[in-house]
């Protein structure tokens, strides 16, 4: 039977409906593919969402970010479908019969297809929709080529257009998405502000001190790191009053302990925390522009309302972690590379949580670009990636020397290398835009990270009665060093050399202190900034103050988190009851379940050689003698008075009732008093 001529007028809303099909089928192809890579597919990331409590389902917010994310699906797919629609439907090629324009309909789409599959696994190898990666198909030249081919047929789909305005507006449009894609870089030198230093405090989330040259560990994990550290002033044992990044941060902010300022746990509800930083507030005054950037913000919720001018990063919200976990798909991934895609798609754009799109030098720039040329700058920014899952969007490289039998630990180390280069790339960015000639700079972790790594050369415990002093992760085991133990170093910049002690510091020091020493370079008195935990830190070695204390304390906790491999499911069903997601769409710990919360805490004080720890479960304090590594029950034949140690602690945590009323601290609860009364008197 002879096929029926060519019908001009062939629906162009026939092709687009088929083609949105086409693409909609492919979508859920990748989906299905990716699930059986994954062991989280978008069934069980549903599934666990709807087994979790209405409480955690019913924000308005929550499912207005999913429906935004939603919606740009759709209208990609549907900005595809029409571009294959419009070059299928004035074909170069003179095609007689409707068999032959619907193959040629098909080819476009394969070739469509094929060109974002190259593209993302050319630039995004590591995701799991990256089909062609390591084939000549996600070559430079093969991409380049198929790109050729298609904007040629768009142009000759164009040409054909009758209307010269309409035809001049197409042949146009891909030069502008082009041009809008063209992100100049600020290289302008900042104007010099000899009266006021521009203040960088540069974290790095979990960076471990033991993994440091300085301290032993070998030079090639991260070598701009140990580089710029021989110039700097370096406090050897620094800890960090809580092993979260929301608490530590909130101490480096305040100068406070969180039992003092608030933040006793990440996700610490707003209504117990005061969010005006008086730090701040008076550098906002005095002409400074303030600004606090992050990648990641799953669980670190510092923004605009705490005081700062501006932030950089990903958008704060529940829909983070739902997003992510979805998000893994060409078109998406290769839309991230459009810098509008920061207003489109802003849980993925500079989400360090979206690993396999993360970009460190363009978080970089923002960040570079947020600072001012005129004012002096405040910039508290945090690198997340040595943060589990140890996830970027290159493979690391193969270092079988580097292998221990722990991937978690092989993995942070190949992280290591990668922040290393963007803590490198910052500073020399800095340097270039002249924002070191007149500078304090802190090099600064948040927390450590545990292994759970058994060395052979440390002594046998005292006795197996004893409660563990190895773990898995942060903030789920004080008596572990590891998680506690930080870095913290200081550079003063002027006129671009640097004139500090270059020297590693002893002594004993906490992250609270960081806010006093700020407030002492800039001549900021003690009331301005309240009552404040910190002490100044030493500029030469003369200033080490001998017998100082520090405190610690633990956040919840978690089960499902003290191990090698963090199951999601298990992760949920345990911790699903401790928050909630308001209305705004952010996630944040349960008020009515709070005082319970912190009764579940470990707390500890800590000198340069000893630590007395206090943990809810374990009669009795427990004692580490930090040189030898060994814990020990204290008794009165101890070689520390950790009597006054454990009378200080109880102190330090009295406004927690159900903690200074625990047998250990109620036993000597009218000597604390009455001691406290005479040093007031």
């Amino acid at each position: 039977m002879k096929e029926e001529p060519l019908n001009i007028e062939t629906s162009n809303l026939r092709v687009f409906i088929r083609t949105f099909s086409v693409l909609i089928l492919f979508t859920i192809s990748m989906l299905n593919v990716r699930s059986l890579l994954s062991p989280y597919s978008l069934i069980s990331t549903l599934n666990m969402i709807s087994e979790a409590n209405n409480h955690l389902v019913e924000s308005i917010g929550l499912w207005q970010d999913l429906a935004i994310f939603g919606i740009v699906l759709v209208l990609t797919l549907s900005l595809w479908a029409t571009l294959v629609t419009f070059i299928s439907q004035s074909p170069y090629l003179t095609l007689g019969t409707q068999t032959q324009r619907d193959l040629y309909w098909l080819l476009i789409v394969l070739l469509s297809c094929t060109l974002i599959v190259s593209v993302n696994s050319y630039y995004f190898p590591t995701s799991l929709t990256s089909y062609l990666r390591q084939t000549p198909f996600s070559s430079p030249v093969m991409i380049v080529g198929q790109v050729i081919v298609l904007l040629f047929l768009y142009i000759a789909s164009a040409l054909s257009i009758k209307n010269s305005f309409s035809r001049c507006a197409t042949l146009l449009l891909p030069i502008l998405i082009l041009v809008a894609a063209i992100t100049p870089s600020n290289t302008s030198k900042q104007v010099e502000l000899a009266s006021k230093p521009n203040i960088f405090i540069i974290g790095i989330d979990a960076l471990r001190p033991d993994h440091l040259a300085f301290l032993g560990a070998n030079p090639a994990l991260a070598p701009n790191i140990n580089r710029r550290l021989t110039d700097m002033s370096v406090y050897e044992k620094t800890y960090s009053p809580m092993s979260r990044t929301y608490a530590a941060w909130m101490s480096i902010l305040t100068g406070k302990y969180p039992i003092n300022n608030g933040a006793r746990f990440n996700l610490t509800p707003p209504e117990v925390v005061n969010t005006s930083l008086p730090l701040i507030n008076h550098l906002n005054s005095e002409g400074y522009k303030t600004i606090y950037a992050i990648d990641e913000r799953r669980f670190n919720q510092i923004d605009m309302s705490y005081g700062f001018d501006e932030t950089v990063g990903p958008k704060i919200g529940a829909a983070d972690s739902i997003i992510t976990s979805l998000a893994d798909l060409p078109y998406i991934n290769i839309a991230l590379l459009h810098p509008l895609s920061k207003h489109i798609l802003p849980y993925l754009y500079n989400n360090r949580a979206y690993g396999k799109a993360y970009n460190l030098i363009r978080f970089n720039q923002d960040v570079l670009t947020s600072l001012s040329d005129t004012q002096a700058n405040f910039l508290a920014v945090h690198f997340c990636q040595l943060h589990w899952p140890y996830s970027s969007k290159e493979f690391v490289a193969q270092a079988p020397q580097e292998w221990d039998g722990n991937y978690n630990h092989f993995m942070y180390k190949q992280m290591m290398r990668n922040v290393d280069k963007q803590v490198e790339h910052l500073l020399s960015g800095l340097e270039e835009r002249g924002m070191l000639e007149n500078a304090i700079v802190y090099l600064v972790s948040d927390h450590g990270e545990s292994f759970n790594i058994t060395d052979t050369s440390e002594p046998a415990a005292v006795t197996s009665e004893l409660p563990s002093m190895k773990a898995w992760g942060h903030g789920t085991n004080i008596i572990d060093d590891k998680q506690s133990h930080v870095l913290l170093a200081r550079a003063r910049y002027i006129k671009g050399s640097i004139v500090n002690e270059k020297a590693v510091f002893k002594g004993v020091y906490s992250l609270v202190d960081i806010l006093p020493s700020i407030a002492d370079s800039l001549s900021i008195t003690n009331r301005k900034l309240k009552d404040l935990d910190g002490i100044v830190l030493p500029v030469t070695k003369d200033d080490v103050i001998a017998h100082r204390f520090v405190y610690l304390e633990s956040s919840i906790p978690v089960k499902s988190i003290n191990t090698s491999f963090i199951d999601k499911k298990k992760l949920l069903s345990e911790t699903e009851a401790y928050y909630e997601v308001r209305d705004d769409g952010k996630p944040y710990m349960r008020i009515d379940e709070y005082d319970d919360f912190i009764a579940k805490k470990q707390r500890a004080i800590r000198s340069e050689d000893w630590q007395l720890t206090l943990l809810p479960d374990y009669d009795g304090p427990v004692l580490l003698n930090v040189k030898l590594n060994q814990l020990t029950i204290p008794n009165d034949s101890t070689a520390v008075d950790w009597q006054t140690m454990r009378d200080k602690l109880c102190k330090q945590f009295k406004a927690d009732l159900e903690f200074y009323q625990r047998e250990n601290c109620a036993v000597n609860l009218s000597a604390i008093v009455n001691k406290s009364n005479r040093n007031e008197d």
